[in-house]
């Protein structure tokens, strides 16, 4: 946690967060203002504390007025925005233009910008990446200049280095045993760290843990004297990673994390990364009590070193609703007032993923009002928000009907109508398709269906959600509309909507000549299919067997001798 003292310098910083290129760069710009002295404020960090009823403007008016400085990130994404325009056209009275500092990350001529961007165009501003480590210094000093501070390098202590670059300041530090070797084995040995991070960037892990177990090897051989962290911490994350493809691999990283956190030697190198690893090795294996267990530890470690980790709040609640442990009232309100005050991490999406959890903890618990009055309020981004719902709720519709866990399904479908509510126009159809999948795996056909014929009525010309309500028609034996839908979906041609996308083109295809199929016309099924692209695993057949099971020999048989001659 950071510790605030009197001499600290405010920053209001603004900028849109919806594109995650942009979030990333503030994110490390933050993190090195906070190195600076600098107490930054984003709109976006209050998340869900801002009431709904609070006059935004106001706030914002407020908050700005009372920062020292105003920091204004141009980008694509902000001259879009409602929000970022109001912040910048309350700091121009405020501060004056000149009294902002810029930082220009789109590549739209500046005369094209829509006002109040425009009228800073006058001033001095600083052009850059927003990819780019090195503009993203230049950007900090001279924002030190602009705010008349000592500029200070990064700092290797900084709570979110990469592990790789983490490890390669521990082997820097490190004296070799026959200290002639000491000139050259650095080199040899940063040379496997790189080739080890550029392997792990392409996503080749077993490549990357090959590079590790190399340099491990040659650190034992000349370095018999020092006990290393960092090299066999990221070995033990490769090999969690690699038990994805690899089960077994689990165990193996389970007992590294295990063999550090016992080995004396290592005691005061000891971060909090050895607790979580730990805690994800066991949380991979089913020890989902355990895991809990060691992602507290690892929370207490860094907020006994006074910072927060984002990362952590999100998997003690992950681990605590996989163990089946529900949070105490006290415990959960820490844990969301804690990640209210970080906002920026390591990954872009975490903010909406905590905002989920927080629904489904609030929705576990009965307070479906709650989760929604919570949901309207927050300022974070409500499709990302919506996704993470939605993966939810299929997780627990999955888990639910292979166990039978009627309390699962409750929450399941709880989440499917929170994520309905929430939903827009261009997304309701979504979370429609699969809520309805969810009600027809659990056998309530008739749900299903008055779900799909509901948003037919919006999207009359969608042939994914005519099919999902045809298999609903076959299972009610209310053949005389299933013809109907059969022939229009037959019927339709293409539309704007499927031209502006090549995968809504391939769905159209496909849904197409899945009609044609069960018309009989096998021909002109056999080419859309085609068209589509789609792999044989959704071949015709077999998705109707799945969907209809035992009943699909009777379909079938119905299908080849009767149904063309019924259906025309």
């Amino acid at each position: 946690m950071d510790v605030v003292v009197e001499s600290l310098k405010s920053v209001f910083v603004s900028f849109s967060g919806r594109d995650h290129f942009d979030k990333e760069f503030v994110k490390h710009l933050i993190s090195r203002f906070r190195e600076h002295n600098i107490d930054p404020w984003i709109y976006e960090m209050l998340g869900s504390e801002i009431p709904v009823s609070k006059n935004i403007a106001d706030f914002c008016r407020e908050k700005i007025r009372k920062s020292d400085y105003f920091v204004a990130i141009i980008s694509d994404s902000s001259l879009n925005s409602e929000y970022a325009q109001v912040e910048v056209r309350l700091a121009i009275a405020i501060y004056g233009v000149e009294g902002i500092f810029q930082v220009a990350t789109t590549r739209t001529d500046s005369y094209l910008w829509p006002e109040p961007y425009l009228s800073l165009t006058a001033a001095k501003r600083i052009d850059a990446h927003s990819n780019d480590a090195v503009e993203l210094e230049r950007i900090v000093e001279a924002f030190c200049v602009f705010a008349n501070l000592d500029y200070k390098i990064p700092s290797s202590e900084s709570p979110k280095l990469p592990l790789l670059s983490r490890l390669t300041n521990e082997l820097y530090e490190a004296v070799p045993d026959h200290i002639e070797y000491d000139t050259g084995i650095f080199s040899e040995l940063r040379k496997k760290a790189i080739k080890a991070d550029q392997a792990y960037a392409k996503g080749n892990l077993e490549l990357a843990h090959n590079a590790i177990d190399a340099m491990l090897y040659e650190l034992q051989d000349n370095f018999a004297n020092t006990a290393f962290y960092y090299p066999k911490l990221v070995k033990g994350i490769l090999l969690l990673e690699l038990s994805g493809k690899k089960p077994s691999k689990a165990e193996s990283a389970r007992r590294i994390f295990i063999q550090i956190l016992g080995d004396p030697l290592l005691s005061n190198k000891l971060d909090e990364n050895a607790f979580a690893a730990l805690a994800a090795s066991e949380h991979r294996l089913g020890n989902y009590s355990r895991s809990l267990e060691l992602y507290r530890l690892a929370n207490d470690f860094v907020i006994q070193h006074e910072r927060l980790d984002g990362d952590l709040i999100h998997n003690i609640v992950v681990a605590s609703i996989a163990a089946g442990e529900k949070l105490t009232y006290a415990e959960r309100q820490i844990l969301f007032e804690q990640h209210s005050l970080l906002f920026l991490t390591e990954d872009p999406f975490l903010s909406e993923r905590i905002a989920a959890l927080r629904v489904l903890v609030l929705i576990q618990e009965g307070h479906i009002e709650e989760a929604l009055y919570f949901l309207n309020g927050s300022q974070l981004s409500k499709p990302d928000i919506l996704d993470v719902l939605i993966r939810l709720a299929q997780e627990s519709a999955q888990f639910g009907v292979a166990k039978y866990d009627g309390s699962t399904l409750k929450m399941a479908e709880d989440l499917f109508l929170v994520s309905l509510k929430m939903a827009e126009d261009e997304t309701r159809s979504v979370v429609v398709r699969s809520y309805a999948k969810f009600l027809y795996e659990c056998a309530d056909f008739y749900g299903a269906l008055n779900l799909i014929r509901e948003e037919m009525r919006r999207r009359e010309d969608d042939p994914c959600l005519m099919m999902e309500a045809i298999w609903c028609l076959i299972q009610t034996d209310e053949w005389q509309e299933a013809r109907k839908i059969l022939a229009s979906i037959v019927n339709l041609v293409f539309s704007a909507r499927e031209l502006e996308s090549s995968d809504t083109l391939a769905e159209f295809h496909y849904f197409r000549g899945f009609a044609n199929w069960w018309l009989g016309s096998f021909d002109k099924a056999a080419q859309e299919f085609r068209d589509s692209g789609m792999g044989e695993d959704r071949a015709y057949e077999k998705i109707a067997c799945i969907h209809l099971s035992d009943k699909y020999q009777y379909v079938a048989g119905w299908l080849q001798n009767d149904l063309a001659k019924s259906l025309h």
